[in-house]
Formats: C-alpha cells, sequence, structure tokens
C-alpha cells in the first residue's frame, strides 16, 4: 500500500504541471448538483469562473462538492465482492490499485473515483483500471470522470494559487475520510489537516514545530493587560469563557490564542476566524489572514499570545442559542489546524 501511495503522490504532481484551462459560462451561487453527466462537467467551469471574478468561495464550495462525494465504486465493488473475488484477475487488478482483501471485501484508502481519470492515461495502472470498470456500467465511469475532474481542477488550481491551496485546506477536515486523504496525496501535504472541537471554551493542538491553544474569552482588554503585565518567567493563565450572558456587563466572545513555535516552522503564520450562527449562517463579519506570527519566537519554550486580537459583540437582537466560533492557523503553505469552540448565547 506505501508503494502505490507514493506513486499517486508522484503520479498526480506530474500531472499537475500541466495548466488548467476553465471554459467560459455563467453560474449561480447555488450548491452543485449530485448528479454525475460529463455535462457536469461544463457546472465547474462556470464555477471556476465566477470563483476568479468574484473571489467568492462558495463557487470553490460547489467544485468541492462533487469530490466530497461517496465512493460509489468501492461501495458496489464490495457489495459485489464475493462473486468478483471468484475471478483471479479482478482480485490482481484490484491489488494492483492498491486495495488489500479483507475477508469479504476489498479496502482502498483512496478514493479510486477521484483517481480514474489519472489511472486510464497512466501505462501503469490503464490496463488494471480498465478491467475493474469493465464489470460495470459505463454510467459508473463517466461518474469517476466527472469526480476526477473536479479533483484535477482543485488540485491544479491549488499548485497554481496560494489563496485557493489554503482555502481547499481549511475545508479538507470536513470531507469524507477516502476524499481528505486523496487531497492530502494531491496537494503533497504532510498528514491530514486536524479538526479539534470543544465546548469547553479552548482547545489545544500540538506538532514538533508549534503548540497553539485558543481560548474563548469574554473580556478582552482586560486579558490583555493581565497578559501583558506579567513577568516572562509567569506561567501564564487565562480563564476559558463558553458563554455570553446579555445580562452581564461585557457581551463580546474573543479568541486569545496562545502558542510556541520553534524555528522550523514556516513564517509568517497566520489565522482566520468566523462565527457560525445557531442557523448555521455564518456572521457577516470574518477576521481574516490575521497575524499569528511573523518570524520565530526568541525562545521557543515560552508561551506567546497572538498580538492582534478581534471581537464579536451581541446585543438583544442576536438569537440564543449554540454558536461556534471557528478558528483556522496556517502558513502561505499548509494549514496547520483548524478549531471549533462552541459556546451559548443566553439573554
Amino acid at each position: 500500500m506505501k508503494t502505490i501511495l507514493k506513486k499517486l503522490c508522484l503520479l498526480i504532481c506530474a500531472a499537475m504541471m500541466c495548466s488548467f484551462a476553465s471554459a467560459a459560462g455563467k453560474s449561480s451561487k447555488k450548491k452543485a448538483s449530485p448528479e454525475y453527466t460529463l455535462e457536469k462537467t461544463h457546472d465547474m467551469d462556470a464555477n471556476w469562473d465566477m470563483y476568479f471574478e468574484t473571489g467568492d468561495e462558495t463557487y470553490l464550495e460547489n467544485v468541492l462538492a462533487y469530490a466530497d462525494s461517496e465512493d460509489l465504486m468501492m461501495t458496489k465493488i464490495n457489495k459485489q465482492a464475493k462473486t468478483l473475488m471468484k475471478d483471479e484477475n479482478f482480485v490482481k487488478a484490484m491489488e494492483h490499485l492498491g486495495a488489500e482483501v479483507n475477508g469479504n471485501k476489498f479496502d482502498l484508502a483512496y478514493d479510486l473515483e477521484l483517481m480514474v481519470s489519472f489511472f486510464v492515461q497512466d501505462e501503469e495502472f490503464a490496463d488494471a483500471t480498465k478491467y475493474v470498470y469493465s464489470f460495470f456500467p459505463d454510467e459508473m465511469f463517466i461518474r469517476g470522470v466527472v469526480k476526477s475532474t473536479s479533483f484535477w481542477s482543485l488540485v491544479s488550481n491549488a499548485n497554481q494559487h496560494e489563496e485557493i491551496n489554503i482555502a481547499i485546506q481549511k475545508r479538507l477536515p470536513y470531507l469524507n475520510e477516502k476524499a481528505h486523504m486523496t487531497f492530502v496525496l494531491g496537494l503533497g501535504l504532510n498528514e491530514k489537516i486536524p479538526l479539534l472541537k470543544s465546548d469547553k471554551g479552548s482547545a489545544e493542538y500540538s506538532n514538533d514545530k508549534i503548540y497553539l491553544m485558543p481560548v474563548l474569552i469574554n473580556d478582552l482588554d482586560r486579558t490583555v493587560n493581565d497578559w501583558n503585565s506579567l513577568d516572562a518567567e509567569e506561567m501564564p493563565s487565562v480563564k476559558p469563557s463558553s458563554e455570553v450572558n446579555l445580562k452581564k456587563e461585557i457581551n463580546s466572545i474573543a479568541p486569545f490564542i496562545m502558542y510556541s513555535a520553534n524555528a522550523a516552522m514556516d513564517y509568517p503564520i497566520y489565522y482566520d476566524g468566523e462565527l457560525i450562527k445557531p442557523d448555521g449562517t455564518t456572521s457577516a463579519f470574518k477576521a481574516t489572514k490575521v497575524n499569528l506570527a511573523t518570524k520565530a519566537p526568541q525562545n521557543s519554550t515560552y508561551i506567546y499570545a497572538a498580538q492582534q486580537q478581534f471581537n464579536w459583540l451581541f446585543d438583544k437582537t442576536d438569537a440564543p442559542g449554540k454558536y461556534t466560533l471557528r478558528l483556522s492557523v496556517y502558513t502561505s503553505k499548509q494549514v496547520i489546524a483548524v478549531f471549533e469552540m462552541d459556546f451559548k448565547l443566553k439573554k
């Protein structure tokens, strides 16, 4: 399996050397249809045109919706696995594509449908792919072409445009497992993008280069003043909040981000913030590309805090209920982590 995944990385990277050109067209902001016909590739082109015209990431999400759908081909294969396994050539073809036989089913780490267009053009995988698909109606191959076209367009544009790369990466934790893994390969990432959820008012993430701890607070000014009054050697402590109470004097919520990092990190480091309301919509105010760290801290053993802060204010016109503050921390090349912290608004 490791060999095939390495081969997939090389195959995708080679394919991305070709530029992606989209056809002219128009599109509305509605979500992409789950229908998989060859005509749908024109919808993708139109969504790309609208994205480059407006910068509205809704159009990226429309294209991503195709790639995020179920790997229906593998579902159908495993429904018929007992019969298909009687064909020795079918089993060999699946194993050549990286599948492992696990009892009465085939296990595949990536989304087969997302790779169809690549495989049929590659000498090493073309015969095995065609043989596997020969057991199924032509509609299944068309579905794979449409899905892999969406994948091709997203990864190709991501390799050409930094803002698209980061925008896609921020959405990867919300994709199904196989799609997420396939994009990790296609974008040349070291690992999947972590999603950290919490309803306690704080969350943590760390790797060998960085430690991150965003904390929800109500009184931003006081927290910043208390932080700045600490001596360098003092251990910082910030009390998290999991609610906003309109009956109290302070009716706001803010992410206070503490971190430590070393020189091995890529700099600068940024973060985005957006507020998701109880009805699932997003607040009009969004903080974008806020500076977290411009260079490596002088001492990687100390805990620092983001110098640029922002908050959301609430009043009686805001609906009570559960809100989610979503933070994405990233460099110019890669999203480090996505945080979702829930809190309640009370009246």
